[in-house]
């Protein structure tokens, strides 16, 4: 497999490195008639696959998951990848915060899923495994023993829902995810703020209604009440160092984490390419000031 340089160019800096490197990048070897997909969703503005991405990708395939790999950038430069990339167009009737749900609801209606009998959707801003392959192996075994829907985060902002950024779902919620978003996804949305509480509020409210089980690896019921409950450096503490939290969101997250603190050898991986001088991540604004 050819290889070529991870260089991202960035605004505010003039080069940033991520994975610069002469080595090959190897992919393990995907496994015939998985049980299990991922639909992984993907933007970039340079129209790279950063580092972070390709080991999240590697280890859904090492743990036996098919990749649907979905993008909104418009061609991906750096890397080949051993599956297919399927392209979307931003759509601008809605945020777009929106269209990860959107690619989410076109792979639900556009590809053949039932084969397969659990699915999950995950977007870019999650970075695993942050403990370890065997660790998050061991959490998903756990959540799908006796739940129908799960997620990372189950959070009680608005309303008791699983934020969007991953879910995991068997085949009994597809038909009905699918209504959802029949529904759902054709009504104007104001801004950000309603798309949310019109659509990845009201998902586990709806399956709910259909006798579904759900539940959320990190729990709001587990931390204290405060303002962005499952993100606030005021609780993140309480769930890092648990090796059942096999994924963070690093986009919120990255820049109010004590990596010494942490002393966590996975995290620092995953993370060595995004942070620059002073330990910060570049084009991440300060949530919570």
């Amino acid at each position: 497999m050819r290889y070529k340089k991870n260089i991202c160019r960035n605004k505010k800096k003039a080069y940033q490195l991520f994975g610069f490197s002469e080595e090959v990048i190897t992919w393990p070897t995907q496994l015939k008639n998985n049980k299990s997909v991922v639909i992984y969703c993907h933007y970039d503005q340079d129209n790279i696959i950063k580092d972070y991405v390709i080991q999240s990708l590697k280890t859904f395939i090492i743990l036996e998951y098919d990749i649907i790999f979905c993008t909104t950038s418009t061609e991906i430069k750096n890397i080949d990848v051993p599956f297919k990339i399927h392209y979307f167009k931003s759509r601008i009737d809605i945020p777009k915060s929106g269209n990860d749900l959107n690619m989410l609801y076109r792979v639900l209606i556009s590809e053949n899923l039932n084969k397969y009998n659990w699915i999950t959707y995950i977007n870019d801003s999650i970075l695993l495994p942050i403990h370890g392959i065997n660790n998050m192996k061991n959490t998903i075994n756990k959540y799908r023993l006796n739940n129908d829907i799960w997620g990372l985060y189950l959070s009680n902002e608005y309303e008791i829902h699983i934020c969007s950024c991953h879910l995991e779902f068997n085949k009994k919620c597809l038909p009905i995810l699918i209504h959802f978003f029949n529904e759902k996804m054709n009504i104007k949305f104001k801004n950000t703020n309603d798309f949310i509480q019109k659509i990845e509020i009201q998902i586990i409210k709806y399956l709910y209604n259909f006798n579904i089980k759900y539940d959320g690896v990190v729990k709001y019921n587990q931390l204290s009440e405060c303002n962005s409950i499952m993100f606030n450096p005021n609780n993140i503490y309480k769930y890092l160092s648990r090796t059942d939290v096999f994924g963070i969101k690093w986009k919120y997250l990255g820049n109010y984490m004590d990596l010494d603190k942490l002393n966590n050898p996975n995290l620092n991986y995953l993370m060595r390419y995004l942070k620059l001088g002073g330990g910060i991540i570049p084009d991440i604004p300060n949530y919570f000031k």
